[in-house]
């Protein structure tokens, strides 16, 4: 799985029309909180406390609280700008519906051609894990971040690091 760079995801965001706010916050978030595509698109307001964000409803119906590093800026434009409150989902259309993945998809095909970078949403959060993990090495704060029950999940995301955690997962003592 091919993960993306900080300088890629600054490209996409170089890319984005002028008036985007919402989609250069989206990928900023992306980047900077490790969600799953269809876990920013159910936030809603209520579920951003400053640095923090609870995800509600995550992969296997749980749910977590998580920091969100610190981003490139335009997250907290956004959230200024869109003024969402209570059930508000924050990346909505302009009915307040919820954006659909689909959204995220084309926005991230015509943002690739343009930048010249071949993404696709899951590589933000591969992108994210590797970053937290280069930054602390710690595999159990990766975990924790990205929703994983299981550290040898993770171990997927931080292949290209060289970390050999399935070492660690099999020693007896």
């Amino acid at each position: 799985m091919k993960t993306i760079t900080p300088n890629e995801v600054k490209a996409l965001i170089r890319a984005t029309k002028p008036t985007a706010v919402r989609d250069r916050a989206l990928l900023d978030l992306l980047f900077h909180s490790g969600l799953r595509c269809a876990e920013a698109l159910d936030l809603r307001a209520s579920d951003v406390e400053s640095d923090r964000l609870t995800v509600r409803c995550g992969k296997g119906r749980k749910s977590r609280t998580i920091a969100l590093a610190t981003s490139y800026g335009h997250w907290e434009l956004w959230l200024a700008k869109r003024g969402a409150s209570g059930d508000d989902f924050i990346f909505a259309t302009r009915t307040g519906e919820r954006l659909a993945t689909s959204h995220v998809r084309r926005l991230l095909k015509t943002l690739g051609e343009r930048a010249g970078v071949e993404t696709h949403a899951h590589a933000f959060r591969h992108g994210h894990a590797c970053q937290v993990f280069d930054e602390t090495k710690d595999v159990s704060l990766v975990s924790r971040q990205l929703g994983h029950a299981r550290i040898a999940t993770t171990s997927i995301y931080l292949q290209g690091l060289g970390v050999d955690l399935d070492r660690v997962s099999s020693l007896k003592f």
